[in-house]
């Protein structure tokens, strides 16, 4: 075979992976979003809580900062999870400059016991924690252990994460990113 030959049929090897790869370079983009938890509405009831709503269901809870995507902290007394507490608290650190609000919600009866001086806890009275509930749309039997709900700046819930599990923290924040990076 002619030199020349070889050399063009080499180029043209090398020369179609690279423009597949401009094409899909310039036209293509990774767009990730995090799941929609009742998009559809809400049409069941959870013990205790009465919530029948069409269209999408968002948050309506006093607790919920709008300007900023909110995680709630369920069941979660840095007390009586100790382990935990400089997770907590490297978690506030981390997203003190950022649009992520964290919120440690726990019975008042347990705020008592609070000797970490942890920011962002919020101590309610039972009938105050039981809307709140209510409003996640958390079922009590999965507040056995600490427990986090995603909510975006919409008030749409986007996760709920057993935070005794690590793969369930690092799913956490791999959504967060999400939302920050879509976050308007």
């Amino acid at each position: 075979m002619n030199k020349t030959f070889k050399v063009g049929i080499l180029l043209v090897i090398l020369a179609v992976p690279a423009f597949i790869f401009v094409f899909l370079h310039s036209f293509g983009k990774n767009h990730f979003d995090t799941q929609t938890y009742y998009s559809n509405g809400v049409d069941s009831v959870l013990t205790d809580c009465v919530i029948n709503e069409s269209g999408q269901y968002r948050i309506s809870h006093s607790f919920f900062s709008n300007d900023s995507i909110n995680v709630f902290l369920l069941n979660s007394d840095p007390v009586i999870h100790s382990g935990l507490t400089s997770t907590w608290e490297s978690w506030f650190d981390a997203y003190y400059e950022m649009p992520v609000s964290f919120k440690q919600v726990l019975p008042q009866s347990l705020c008592l016991q609070n000797t970490y001086r942890i920011k962002n806890i919020k101590c309610v009275n039972s009938n105050e924690l039981n809307e709140l509930y209510c409003d996640l749309i958390v079922k009590k039997e999965n507040l056995n252990q600490p427990y986090g709900v995603l909510v975006n700046e919409d008030k749409v819930i986007k996760g709920y994460f057993e935070l005794n599990d690590n793969k369930e923290i690092d799913r956490l924040f791999a959504e967060i990113q999400i939302l920050l990076t879509n976050y308007e």
